[in-house]
């Protein structure tokens, strides 16, 4: 594994620490505020079904069917409809052992609170529930309902 090593005089390092402390700061008052941000239904359906369009519809099918045998249905799956930090989980961490991969890393959490409502209220799924970014990051955390 290649090492690189930047020499730096005392000035110059004391102003990258400072710049990377900005940064820092920087990025924990964006992950503060889309922590507290509450997304309206409306705006989690539209960007959830972008979402789902994107990433679910290969495997759970545009009508949220899936694939009998292969792929499992979200219309109507009990997952879905009653037990919320399981379908978080489910989306966030996968299902080891199935073709359900995990989200988490690849989908931001505004994408994951979106899809995760729209699948909950689609298909007439109809939960009526809402999962925002917040929910997803304490799920993230292992904090979970």
């Amino acid at each position: 594994m290649p090492i690189v090593v930047i020499a730096k005089d005392p000035a110059d390092y004391q102003a990258w620490i400072e710049q990377e402390e900005t940064r820092i700061a920087a990025a924990k008052a964006a992950e503060r505020e889309l922590l507290a941000m509450n997304m309206s239904m409306e705006e989690l359906m539209s960007t959830g079904e972008r979402v789902y369009q994107g990433w679910c519809v290969a495997c759970h099918q545009a009508t949220g069917g899936g694939l009998p045998g292969i792929f499992p249905a979200i219309k109507g799956s009990q997952l879905v409809l009653t037990d919320r930090a399981a379908h978080i989980d489910i989306i966030v961490n996968g299902n080891p052992g199935t073709a359900m991969q995990a989200f988490g890393r690849q989908l931001s959490l505004k994408e994951l609170a979106a899809v995760i409502t729209y699948t909950r209220n689609a298909f007439d799924n109809n939960t009526g529930d809402t999962v925002q970014a917040a929910d997803v990051f304490a799920v993230q955390q292992g904090k979970g309902e």
